[in-house]
């Protein structure tokens, strides 16, 4: 199947946010949040996806799992960018280490 140009109906956007589902997760506080996948670019040999998790007024930690492909390619990596009241923070997630949780600051 090719990702960038399904066919049967399928879109990009959905096979995306179908993989996302066991492979992306984010908590807030503890707890598992519902993401909605705004859309995606493709740049070079990456794919990079914008999420959303809407009506978020407070917290104080945020943790992103992500192995997305790094479960199956051990030589992968995925970079994750978490705006949420001040600057953007960021970090590289490989298979070794697909967990970060990022403190937010009052």
């Amino acid at each position: 199947m090719d990702l960038l140009a399904p066919n049967n109906g399928l879109t990009t956007d959905l096979l995306v946010s179908e993989y996302l589902k066991d492979h992306f997760k984010i908590k807030l506080d503890g707890k598992l949040q519902m993401m909605k996948l705004l859309g995606h670019e493709v740049e070079d040999v990456a794919i990079v996806c914008y999420i959303e998790i809407e009506n978020v007024k407070k917290a104080k930690d945020i943790e992103v799992y992500n192995d997305i492909i790094t479960e199956t390619w051990d030589d992968q990596s995925n970079l994750v960018h978490v705006t949420f009241r001040g600057p953007v923070k960021s970090a590289r997630l490989m298979r070794e280490k697909p967990l970060e949780v990022f403190k937010i600051e009052k």
